[in-house]
C-alpha cells in the first residue's frame, strides 16, 4: 500500500507540475500551455519544459553578446570590483556559457526527437532590439545581472523537475546539465557581488515559479525560427571520415544562418572534427551500428532550430 501511495503522489506531482505551468503561461498572456506529449505529464513534457528554458538562455546570450563586447565589459560597473585578470576573462567566459547553453538546446532537442516526441513550438523573446524589454540590454551591467537571474532560475528549475523524470538515463542527463547551470550561476553571482554559494542547499522550484520568473522575457507574438537541415538523412557509411552537411539550413527569410552546432545524441559514441561548422567529419568510435546526431542552427536574432539524422555505420 505504501508503494501505491508513493506512486500516486508521484503521478499527482507530475500532473500538478504541468498544470501549474499551463496556468502561469495563460495568465502571462504567452503560450497557452506546454505541448503535451504523453498523458499525465511524462518525461517528454519535462524535457520540453527544460528545452524552453534552455532556448531562452541561448537566445539571451546570443543577442546580448552581439551587442556587448570586451570593452563594454571592461568599462562596466561590475568590473570595478574585479582584478584585471578577471575582467579580461569575463567576456571569454560569457562566450563559453553561450556555447554551453546552445549545446544544452541541441542535446535536449535530440533526446526528444530520438524518443519520438515533438519539439515544443519556439517562443518569441522580449529582449530589445527584438522586443519590448528595454531594460535587459540597456547596459552591460543589466545584461550581467539578468544572466545571474536566468542561471539561478535554471538551477531551481532542474532541481524541481529532475525528481519527476522516470527514465534513469534522462535523470542522469538532466543532472549533468543542472550541475553546469549551477557553475554558471556561481560565477555570475560572484560577478554581481553575491555569494557564489549562498546556502547549503538549493531551492527546488515548481513550474509556476519558474514560468513566472521567465514570462517577463517572453513576448506574446509569433516567431519565425530558422530552418535546420541535417544531411544526409538515414545514410549508410562504410568508412571513417564520413561528412555531415548542414549547408542547406537557412533563416526564415532564406538567408544564411549565424552559427551551427552538431551534437551526438546521448548514447552515441562519435567524435566530430569541428561541431561548429556546416560540414564536420565524423569518427565512429563504437564500431558498426546506428549513430544519431542533432543539428542546431541560430539566426542573427538568437532564434534557433534543430534537426536530426541517423547514420548507419557498417565499417570495421
Amino acid at each position: 500500500m505504501e508503494k501505491l501511495n508513493s506512486l500516486d503522489v508521484r503521478a499527482r506531482s507530475r500532473r500538478e507540475f504541468f498544470a501549474n505551468a499551463a496556468a502561469v503561461l495563460a495568465t502571462a498572456g504567452v503560450v497557452a500551455k506546454l505541448e503535451a506529449q504523453t498523458t499525465g505529464g511524462g518525461d517528454l513534457d519535462i524535457l520540453n519544459f527544460a528545452l524552453r528554458l534552455e532556448r531562452l538562455e541561448a537566445a539571451f546570450y546570443t543577442q546580448g553578446l552581439a551587442k556587448f563586447g570586451p570593452t563594454d565589459f571592461a568599462n562596466a560597473a561590475f568590473a570595478k570590483a574585479l582584478t584585471s585578470g578577471q575582467v579580461a576573462n569575463a567576456y571569454t567566459y560569457f562566450q563559453a556559457i553561450k556555447q554551453q547553453e546552445m549545446t544544452h538546446v541541441a542535446q535536449i532537442s535530440g533526446l526528444i526527437q530520438q524518443m519520438g516526441g515533438t519539439l515544443v513550438a519556439p517562443d518569441c523573446y522580449a529582449f530589445s532590439l527584438y522586443g519590448p524589454d528595454l531594460t535587459t540590454f540597456k547596459t552591460a551591467d543589466s545584461f550581467v545581472a539578468t544572466a545571474m537571474l536566468l542561471e539561478n532560475t535554471g538551477v531551481m528549475a532542474y532541481d524541481g523537475a529532475i525528481a519527476l523524470i522516470t527514465a534513469a538515463n534522462l535523470r542522469t542527463a538532466a543532472a549533468t546539465i543542472a550541475t553546469v547551470e549551477a557553475r554558471h550561476s556561481a560565477y555570475l553571482n560572484e560577478l554581481n557581488g553575491q555569494s557564489p554559494f549562498p546556502a547549503a542547499f538549493d531551492t527546488a522550484a515548481t513550474a509556476s515559479d519558474i514560468l513566472t520568473a521567465a514570462s517577463k522575457f517572453i513576448a506574446n507574438c509569433g516567431i519565425f525560427p530558422p530552418n535546420a537541415v541535417a544531411n544526409p538523412k538515414n545514410a549508410t557509411a562504410r568508412a571513417q571520415g564520413f561528412q555531415l552537411d548542414a549547408s542547406t539550413s537557412t533563416t526564415a527569410s532564406g538567408g544564411p544562418v549565424t552559427s551551427y552546432l552538431w551534437q551526438p545524441v546521448l548514447g552515441t559514441n562519435a567524435k566530430l572534427s569541428d561541431p561548429n561548422i556546416a560540414k564536420p567529419t565524423v569518427t565512429f568510435n563504437s564500431g558498426p551500428g546506428l549513430y544519431n546526431f542533432v543539428l542546431l542552427v541560430t539566426d542573427p536574432s538568437g532564434n534557433n532550430s534543430t534537426d536530426t539524422t541517423t547514420i548507419n555505420y557498417q565499417g570495421s
